[in-house]
């Protein structure tokens, strides 16, 4: 059977496909988005398709589906769990083929792709707490023009105020680098 694993304490979504048919599959897509919204920005997910590969051959809009959801929900690395043999078929040159929008690796066991996304994950905490000559690390923003910085050095304190400030009225405002040079 197919699940989906939402793991908050590591921003993280574990996906593993055992789906016999489109049907399963479409549920699992439908599990996948209910689970993704629970989830931080930049969340990371691990999927394994060793179990679910010949499905993949025939229903790669329904995979786009769930990687659309992961796209809107603000994901920043997947990391997808094959067998060694399965790089040498067409499914994979597929699976590779789709346009995802944001970074993904292979993997060939679900340890090795945990430690992918652990690292990670390391890479951006690690890249939060520097700062830049007293400048503040990041900005919100939103489409009305309002900005406003903030001194941050931990990811997460950026992450609850960005969530407060959408609970207080601004829906749309998003977190980005304050390095960040809008083109005009």
């Amino acid at each position: 059977m197919s699940s989906v694993k939402v793991d908050k304490k590591r921003n993280r979504l574990t996906i593993t496909l055992k789906a016999r048919n489109r049907d399963e599959l479409a549920r699992v897509v439908e599990a996948v988005k209910a689970a993704a919204v629970e989830l931080e920005p930049d969340l990371t997910c691990l999927t394994d398709f060793r179990n679910a590969w010949d499905l993949l051959l025939e229903n790669g809009d329904l995979l786009n589906k769930a990687q659309q959801q992961l796209l809107k929900v603000g994901i920043g690395k997947a990391v997808r769990v094959l067998t060694p043999s399965q790089f040498n078929t067409p499914a994979y040159r597929i699976l590779d083929g789709l346009t995802t929008g944001y970074p993904y690796s292979y993997a060939t066991s679900l340890a090795e792709g945990r430690q992918i996304l652990d690292n990670f994950r390391r890479e951006l905490i690690r890249g939060t707490r520097s700062a830049r000559d007293g400048k503040a690390l990041f900005k919100y923003m939103d489409r009305s023009g309002w900005e406003q910085d903030t001194r941050a050095t931990d990811f997460q304190r950026v992450l609850r105020r960005l969530r407060k400030l959408r609970k207080k009225g601004r829906k749309n405002v998003i977190v980005v680098d304050a390095g960040f040079k809008q083109r005009a």
